[in-house]
C-alpha cells in the first residue's frame, strides 16, 4: 500500500538535494569570489606597502650601551644590524651673510653592516666620506647653503667644541623615499640625517645612537598579516627587554624602537579591511539576491518534502522534529557548498582579476596574476556561508509556521477590509521607503555629511525590494485568473487557462523569481550606468576646475613673457585655443574679511577655451553672448547666484569691490551684466582630484567667483599682473593633453611655469580610472554581473523544478485530450511571457529608483561640484544586458518545455488517479 509519487524513492531526494546544493554553492561562491579577489589583488598592495627598503626596525636611544647593541644582533629574527652614532650639528658658511644657517643630525654609520643598509642613501653626486676630513651632505642642505662638491662646510656640534670644524664635501645624497610615502622628507632627515661622516669622527663624541635593523622577512606574508604582526611585535618586545631600564608596566624606557615594517603592515590591514567592507557594501544588492536564492532553495526543499513530512506527522512526529531533519540536511549541504565554494569562488575571482574595466577582460591575466586565499578568508567564508544559510532556514521555519489559512469573507465591506489588511504592511513599507528616499535625495549633497542619512539611503533599496517581493506574490496569486481571461485572445484559450493560471498556483515561487529577475537586471544596469558615468563626471569636473583641457600656473615675475608663452602654446598643433587668466582676491565690503576670486579674462578668447559646470564649451552656450557683451562693456561683471543672494544684488546693479595693493586699498566698481549659478576660477586645485574621505569641502566649487574684463581690472588697479596667473587652453578633439604639456615644457617654457602644478584633463582622468579603488570596483562589478546571471538561472531552475509533477500531470492530461506538442509549447510560452511582462513592469518601477539611489551614493570626489555626477545611460549596453537575461530565460524555458513534454502518460497520471481511487491506491 503506497501513494508515493512515481520515482520518488529513487530520484526525488537526489534532485532536491542537488538543486538545494547548487543554489547554496552559487550564493556562497559569490561571497567567497569577492573575498578571494581582494586577497589576490592585495598582493600588489602588500608589495607596495612592505617595499620600504632594508630598514625594518629603527632603534634610537642615549648612552653608550655596548652590551645592548651587541645583544640586539642576537635577537631571534634579526638578520642585519648597523650601529650609527649621531650628533646634532649647526651648519653655516662664513663666506656669505649671516643667516644662512642649517641644523640637523650628523650620522656616522659603522663599517660593520653598513653595506647592507647603504641603499637608503641615494647619491646623486660623489661618494661616501672615507676619512675625517670628508663629509657627504643631503640635497636639502646643498640647496639651502648653495653648496656643491668640493666646497668646505663649517659646523659645530651642540654641547661641546669640535676639533675638525671644516670638512670637504665629497658627496651629495637624497634619502631614498621612493618605496615609502609614509614619511615626509623632513621626517627622513631626522631618521637618516642631513650629513654623513666617517664613523671614527663621531664615535667618541656622540650623545645618542641609532641602530638600523632588518629582520627575516620570510616569516611575513600577505596570506596571514596578523601572524606577521605577531612575529614583528615579538621582535620589538625582545629588543625593548634588552634595555636594563625597561619595565613592561611603564611606557618609559631609555630606547625607542620605531617599527617601519610593522607600521606598514598595519596600514596594509587597514586598506584591505576598508576595501573589503566597501566592496561588500557596494555589492549589497547582489548579496541580497544570493540570500533570496538560498531562501528559494530552502522553500523548495521544504515544499518538496511535504509528502515525507505528512507521513512523519501521521506517525506522531512533531513539527520541530521535521524541521530538525531538514536543518541537518541544510547544514550538511551548506558545509559541502562552502568547501566547494573555495574552488568556484576562485574561478569567479579570476573573472574579476582579469577585468581591465566593466565587462572588459584580459584573459591572459587569469593565468599570470597571482591567486591568494588568506587565513582570514579561510575563517570568514565558512562562517558567512554556514551561518547565513542556517539563519535563512530558521527564518523560513518561523515565518511560514505562523501563517494559517483564513476563511475569506464574502461581504463587500468584508472583502475591502480583508484586502486592506492583506496589503497594508507591504504598502506602508513601500510608501515609507519612497518618502525616505525622496527626503534624503532632496537634501542634496549635504546628506553625505550625516552617516545616518547615508546608511538609510543604502538600506532603502532593501525595504523597497522586500515590500515589492511581498506585493508581487499577492498580486500574482489574486490576479492570475483575471489575466488568463484577458490574455486568451493573445495566447489561446487552453494556453492561457493552463499556462497563466499555473503562475497563480505557484505565486509564492513565481513572485520571488520575478523579483530576482528585476533586481538582477536593475543591478546589472546600475553597474553599466555607474561605469559610464564616472569617467564623464571626472572629465567635466576637471575641465570646470581647471578652466580648460590644460592649466599651467605662470610663476615668472616678468609679465612681458606672458604673450610669448601664449603664442608658444597656441602654436602647438593639438591646441585649439588658449588664453591667460589672472585672478585677484578682492572684498565686496570694507568691513569684510571674505575674499572672492575676481577672474580677469579676455572674454572672446576665454569663450573659445573654457567650459561651464555642465561640461559644455562656453562658446556653444548662452554665456557666449554675455561674454561678447563683457568685451564691449569693460566695466561689466558676471557674478554667481550665491554672491547675489548674500549681497542682495540683481542684474544691472553696481558691484563695488576693494583690493589691497601694496598696502593701499583700491575700490573698483562694476556693472552686473549677468548672474550664473557657478563660474570657474581656473585655479588648479590638486586636492579636488584626490578621493579623501577625511576632508569635506562644504562650499560648492565655483559659487564664489566673479568674471571681469581683464584689461579693465588691470587699469583700475594700475597693475601689469595680478596675484595668480594661469595659462589655460582647449585641446582639439581626441588630443592627448598630457602630451601637450610635455611638449610645451620641453620647448623651454618650464622655467616660467610652476612644474609642481602641471594639470591636464587627460592626466587627471587617467589617474582616476587607473586608481586602485576604481579598478577594484569595476572588476567586482564584472564578476557580479556573471554572478547575477547564474542566480537568475538558478532561481528559474527552482521555479521549474518545484512544479515538475504538476506540470507533467497537466501536460499528460492535455496530451490525453488531443493537444499536440505545439499547444504544449505555447502553454510554456504563455507562462514565460507573463513572467517577462510582469518583470518588465516591475523593472520600469524599480530600475529607475535603484539607478537614482546608486548614482546619488556614488562620489567622484569629496568636494562639492555644481553637478555631483553626470549620469550617462549607455542605452545599447543596457539593451544588450536585458537581452542577455531574456535570451537566457528563453533558452531555459525551451529546455524545460522539451523536457516536460517528453512524458509517459501512464506514469504521469497513474499516481494521481490512484490517489483518487476508492481504495486510496491499494
Amino acid at each position: 500500500m503506497s501513494i508515493t509519487p512515481a520515482g520518488y524513492e529513487a530520484f526525488h531526494s537526489k534532485r532536491r538535494r542537488s538543486i538545494t546544493f547548487l543554489c547554496f554553492l552559487i550564493s556562497i561562491s559569490l561571497i567567497s569570489g569577492l573575498l578571494i579577489y581582494i586577497d589576490s589583488y592585495s598582493i600588489h598592495k602588500w608589495n607596495e606597502f612592505t617595499d620600504i627598503g632594508p630598514v625594518a626596525f629603527y632603534v634610537s636611544g642615549t648612552g653608550a650601551y655596548p652590551t645592548f647593541r651587541q645583544n640586539v644582533r642576537n635577537v631571534q629574527g634579526v638578520t642585519h644590524t648597523c650601529d650609527v652614532p649621531i650628533a646634532y650639528a649647526h651648519f653655516n658658511r662664513s663666506d656669505i651673510e649671516y643667516g644662512n644657517y642649517y641644523s640637523g643630525y650628523i650620522f656616522a654609520p659603522s663599517d660593520d653592516g653598513f653595506d647592507y643598509f647603504a641603499s637608503i642613501y641615494k647619491f646623486t653626486m660623489g661618494r661616501f666620506p672615507k676619512n675625517n676630513s670628508e663629509i657627504a651632505v643631503s640635497s636639502s642642505l646643498i640647496d639651502y647653503l648653495n653648496l656643491t662638491i668640493g666646497d668646505t662646510v663649517e659646523f659645530e656640534i651642540s654641547g661641546f667644541t669640535v676639533e675638525h670644524r671644516k670638512m670637504t664635501i665629497v658627496g651629495i645624497y637624497d634619502i631614498n623615499t621612493e618605496s615609502n610615502d609614509a614619511y615626509s622628507p623632513v621626517d627622513f632627515e631626522y631618521l637618516y640625517g642631513v650629513a654623513l661622516v666617517n664613523n671614527s669622527y663621531v664615535d667618541i663624541r656622540f650623545s645618542e645612537f641609532r641602530i638600523f635593523i632588518d629582520v627575516d622577512r620570510s616569516f611575513i606574508s600577505p596570506s596571514s598579516p596578523q601572524s606577521s604582526i605577531d612575529y614583528l611585535k615579538r621582535i620589538k618586545q625582545d629588543i625593548q627587554e634588552l634595555d636594563p631600564f625597561y619595565s613592561p608596566n611603564y611606557s618609559s624606557t631609555q630606547i625607542y624602537v620605531q617599527t617601519f615594517l610593522l607600521d606598514q603592515i598595519y596600514s596594509f590591514i587597514y586598506w584591505k579591511d576598508a576595501t573589503s567592507s566597501s566592496e561588500l557594501w557596494r555589492s549589497s544588492g547582489v548579496l541580497l539576491l544570493a540570500g533570496l536564492l538560498i531562501f528559494l532553495a530552502v522553500r523548495y526543499n521544504m515544499n518538496d518534502r511535504k509528502y515525507e513530512s505528512q507521513m512523519l506527522i501521521s506517525r506522531g512526529a512533531s513539527l520541530g522534529t521535521i524541521n530538525g531533519i531538514a536543518n541537518r540536511e541544510f547544514f550538511a549541504l551548506s558545509i559541502a557548498a562552502t568547501i566547494l565554494s573555495f574552488l568556484v569562488g576562485s574561478i569567479f575571482s579570476r573573472i574579476a582579476i582579469a577585468s581591465t574595466g566593466f565587462l572588459e577582460l584580459d584573459l591572459e591575466m587569469m593565468i599570470t596574476e597571482p591567486l591568494l586565499i588568506s587565513i582570514s578568508t579561510l575563517y570568514y567564508i565558512p562562517i558567512i556561508g554556514i551561518v547565513m544559510t542556517m539563519i535563512i532556514a530558521l527564518f523560513h521555519h518561523s515565518f511560514f509556521s505562523v501563517i494559517t489559512p483564513k476563511e475569506r469573507r464574502r461581504g463587500t465591506l468584508s472583502k475591502l477590509t480583508w484586502f486592506l489588511r492583506l496589503i497594508k504592511w507591504d504598502v506602508l513599507v513601500l510608501i515609507l521607503s519612497i518618502v525616505l528616499i525622496w527626503f534624503i535625495l532632496s537634501a542634496g549633497p549635504i546628506s553625505y555629511t550625516y552617516p545616518i542619512l547615508s546608511l538609510a539611503l543604502n538600506l532603502a533599496p532593501l525595504t523597497l525590494f522586500l515590500s515589492m517581493a511581498s506585493l508581487s506574490i499577492k498580486f500574482l496569486r489574486k490576479t492570475a485568473e483575471l489575466m488568463s481571461k484577458h490574455l486568451t485572445r493573445f495566447f489561446g484559450a487552453v494556453q492561457s487557462r493552463v499556462g497563466i493560471r499555473r503562475i497563480g498556483k505557484s505565486a509564492s515561487s513565481a513572485g520571488p523569481v520575478i523579483v530576482v529577475l528585476v533586481l538582477s537586471i536593475s543591478t546589472a544596469w546600475t553597474f553599466s550606468v555607474v561605469n559610464s558615468s564616472l569617467p564623464i563626471t571626472k572629465l567635466n569636473h576637471a575641465r570646470f576646475s581647471l578652466g580648460g583641457d590644460v592649466s599651467l600656473q605662470i610663476v615668472s615675475d616678468n609679465s612681458s613673457m606672458d604673450q610669448m608663452l601664449l603664442e608658444n602654446l597656441t602654436s602647438h598643433p593639438l591646441i585649439e585655443a588658449a588664453t591667460i587668466v589672472q585672478i585677484q582676491q578682492m572684498q565686496l565690503s570694507t568691513s569684510s574679511y571674505t575674499g572672492y576670486d575676481f577672474a580677469a579674462i579676455d572674454p572672446v578668447r576665454f569663450a573659445n577655451v573654457s567650459y561651464d559646470f555642465r561640461g559644455r564649451q562656453l562658446n556653444s552656450t548662452s554665456v557666449n553672448d554675455i561674454l561678447k557683451e563683457l568685451a564691449i562693456n569693460p566695466s561689466g561683471a558676471i557674478i554667481t547666484e550665491s554672491i547675489a543672494r548674500e549681497y542682495d544684488l540683481a542684474k544691472g546693479d553696481i558691484l563695488r569691490s576693494f583690493a589691497d595693493i601694496d598696502g593701499t586699498q583700491i575700490a573698483v566698481s562694476f556693472n552686473i551684466i549677468d548672474i550664473e549659478y557657478a563660474l570657474t576660477n581656473c585655479r588648479a586645485l590638486s586636492s579636488v582630484f584626490d578621493f579623501s574621505p577625511w576632508y569635506y569641502y562644504d562650499k560648492i566649487i565655483g559659487t564664489d567667483v566673479i568674471w571681469v574684463n581683464g584689461q579693465y581690472l588691470l587699469e583700475q588697479l594700475n597693475q601689469t599682473e595680478l596675484e595668480f596667473r594661469v595659462l589655460v587652453s582647449r585641446a582639439k578633439a581626441n588630443a592627448n593633453s598630457t602630451r601637450i604639456v610635455e611638449d610645451f615644457l620641453n620647448s623651454g617654457a618650464w622655467q616660467f611655469i610652476n612644474t609642481d602644478e602641471l594639470n591636464s584633463v587627460d592626466n587627471e582622468l587617467s589617474r582616476y580610472v587607473n586608481s586602485v579603488d576604481f579598478r577594484i570596483s569595476r572588476s567586482v562589478d564584472s564578476m557580479l554581473m556573471f554572478g547575477t546571471i547564474l542566480i537568475t538561472a538558478a532561481s528559474f531552475l527552482v521555479y521549474a523544478t518545484e512544479g515538475v509533477y504538476s506540470r507533467r500531470r497537466e501536460i499528460a492530461l492535455m496530451r490525453s485530450q488531443g493537444a499536440d506538442r505545439m499547444i504544449i509549447i505555447k502553454t510554456q510560452i504563455a507562462e514565460l511571457s507573463v513572467i517577462l511582462i510582469l518583470s518588465t513592469v516591475f523593472l520600469l518601477i524599480y530600475g529607475p529608483l535603484l539607478f537614482t539611489i546608486a548614482i546619488n551614493m556614488t562620489r567622484v570626489t569629496f568636494y562639492q561640484f555644481p553637478i555631483p555626477i553626470f549620469v550617462v545611460y549607455p542605452i545599447l549596453s543596457m539593451i544588450e544586458i536585458y537581452l542577455i537575461f531574456v535570451v537566457s530565460i528563453l533558452l531555459f524555458i525551451v529546455l524545460i518545455s522539451i523536457w516536460s513534454s517528453r512524458i509517459n502518460l501512464a506514469e504521469s497520471l497513474n499516481a494521481n488517479w490512484a490517489e483518487a481511487s476508492p481504495f486510496g491506491g491499494e
